[in-house]
């Protein structure tokens, strides 16, 4: 799992623009669901963890409203050339042919679809055969997930919900606006290291160190280690420093502190989990664990003013997809510069 230095309270976190309408994110067994912002929700099933070295995943994806469809993807991990062609079985019934692409993937027709989620309701455990391979995603945890994912949406007992339909009067969710992001040029010149041979070096290091408020253990827990500071210009009046913070085994945060242009004054500390900045953009990447098959990622884009919240999501489960197996966001937006 993650180090525990993800766990830094720095005096003020990163500002991001609020938003009416809030995402989450739930699991149960071998199933999860993560609805967005905008009221789309994805709900991804696994194989049990036990069969990790036999990938396979379904997901779901259904946007708010009423009429709105389930789509439903399947992903298997190869270490076989694809076959064309796979068999779905739910105990001894075969359910369906599927085709699939060059990557593992398939999708599934409306007719398919329906015939997949009456499945993964039951209790049985759905096989995948191709070319004398087997994989075989578990249906534990799927009815919890659903029924977050129709309570989320507003849709419990209505015509359209997923599990236990009925005739409860009312709309579900209608989707939600995407909130829109209006990106802010930036300078582009290459960041300026700063090392303690500089003149300003040390004022801006005891800046960082107050700043950090005690956390930041790489950079500030020895005042005999001095460790290069980078410097980005945002604008004329505007910087970023930026300095490590702490070191996991596979994860690394670094301390991103807005300042004025001289580098005098503190004007916000930013995130200490965030790990790259780049043209407006300071992101967050972190492995769930070692072997990377699962994934978080935050991103903010600097609107002139302030960093604002762009993106939030995981990768999903960790079940053996290597850089994950889906995308799951739970806040998104759109930029537009």
């Amino acid at each position: 799992m993650r180090t525990a230095a993800l766990a830094l309270s720095l005096i003020a976190v990163l500002p991001f623009a609020a938003t009416a309408f809030d995402g989450f994110h739930f699991s149960h067994k071998d199933w999860e669901v993560a609805c967005d912002n905008t009221g789309t929700c994805r709900a991804a099933g696994y194989q049990r963890e036990a069969d990790i070295d036999r990938p396979v995943s379904v997901l779901l994806t259904r946007k708010a409203g009423e009429n709105a469809p389930v789509m439903a993807e399947l992903s298997i991990h190869l270490e076989i050339e694809t076959p064309a062609f796979a068999e779905l079985y739910s105990g001894t019934q075969r359910l369906m042919t599927i085709r699939l692409q060059g990557s593992g993937m398939a999708e599934f027709s409306q007719s398919q679809t329906r015939q997949l989620l009456a499945a993964v309701q039951g209790r049985l455990p759905i096989r995948l055969h191709a070319d004398g391979e087997t994989w075989t995603l578990s249906s534990e945890g799927a009815n919890a997930v659903l029924l977050k994912m129709d309570e989320f949406q507003r849709r419990v007992g209505s015509a359209s919900a997923l599990i236990r339909p009925g005739k409860v009067r009312g709309k579900p969710l209608p989707p939600q606006s995407t909130p829109v992001i209006q990106a802010a040029a930036t300078i582009t010149t290459p960041a300026r290291t700063l090392t303690p041979e500089d003149t300003h070096y040390y004022r801006l290091y005891r800046l960082l160190k107050q700043a950090a408020n005690g956390q930041c253990y790489q950079a500030f827990a020895d005042d005999e280690i001095k460790l290069d500071f980078k410097i980005h210009r945002l604008s004329d009046t505007r910087a970023l420093a930026v300095s490590p913070c702490w070191m996991g085994a596979y994860n690394h945060g670094d301390l991103y502190v807005l300042m004025d242009s001289d580098l005098q004054q503190v004007l916000d500390v930013l995130d200490g989990d965030l790990t790259d900045y780049a043209n407006g953009v300071l992101s967050s990447t972190h492995k769930d664990r070692g072997m990377g098959d699962c994934w978080s990622t935050k991103e903010y884009v600097w609107d002139g003013q302030k960093f604002v919240l762009s993106l939030e999501q995981t990768t999903g489960l960790c079940r053996g997809f290597p850089g994950g197996a889906w995308p799951l966001p739970t806040f998104v937006s759109e930029v537009r510069r």
